[in-house]
C-alpha cells in the first residue's frame, strides 16, 4: 500500500474517529510521526475557559458547590439546576423523592405501584413469548384492578 499523504510505501494503518466520523489511512513512518506530533501539539493548546455559573443572590460558585456539596442559599437550587440534575442520580440513585420509612416497619407496596410492576412484567413476558406466565400476571392484574 502507498502512503495516503505522500505516496511512499505505507508502514502504518491509522483509524481516526472525530465527532463520530471515522477515517482509515495508510501512512509511511514520516507522515505518521508528523500526524502524531500535530495531534500532541493540538491537544496541548489551552482550552477556552467556560464561564463559571454563580448564584446571583449569594455569589456561590458552581465549582464550590461541586467541591463541597453545600449550597449557599435556596436560590442556588435554581442557579445550579443543571449540575444538580446530573449529580442527584449519581449520589442517590434516583431523582424521585422516596420518603423515609419508620425503622422496623415494612410498608406494603401501594396498589398503583404493584399495578405498574405487574404491567411491566406482563409486557416482558409477552415480548419473551412466555404466554403462560403472561396469563398468570394478567390474572393478578385483574384481581387488583377488576375494571
Amino acid at each position: 500500500m502507498k502512503c495516503y499523504k505522500c505516496g511512499m510505501p505505507a508502514t502504518t494503518f491509522v483509524t481516526t474517529t472525530i465527532n463520530g466520523n471515522t477515517t482509515q489511512q495508510y501512512l509511511c513512518d514520516e507522515c505518521y510521526r508528523q500526524q502524531q506530533h500535530e495531534f500532541y501539539f493540538h491537544s496541548r493548546q489551552p482550552q477556552p475557559k467556560v464561564k463559571e455559573v454563580v448564584c446571583p443572590q449569594c455569589n456561590t460558585k458552581q465549582s464550590e458547590f461541586l467541591k463541597t456539596g453545600f449550597l449557599g442559599c435556596p436560590n442556588c437550587y435554581k442557579a445550579f439546576e443543571g449540575a444538580i440534575d446530573k449529580l442527584l442520580p449519581k449520589i442517590q440513585g434516583s431523582t424521585v423523592h422516596v420518603p423515609r420509612k419508620h425503622m422496623g416497619v415494612v410498608e406494603e407496596e401501594s396498589r398503583t405501584e404493584k399495578l405498574k410492576r405487574l404491567n411491566l412484567q406482563l409486557y416482558k413476558a409477552k415480548m419473551a413469548m412466555d404466554y403462560e406466565q403472561a396469563d398468570k400476571i394478567f390474572k393478578q392484574i385483574k384481581e387488583l384492578d377488576p375494571k
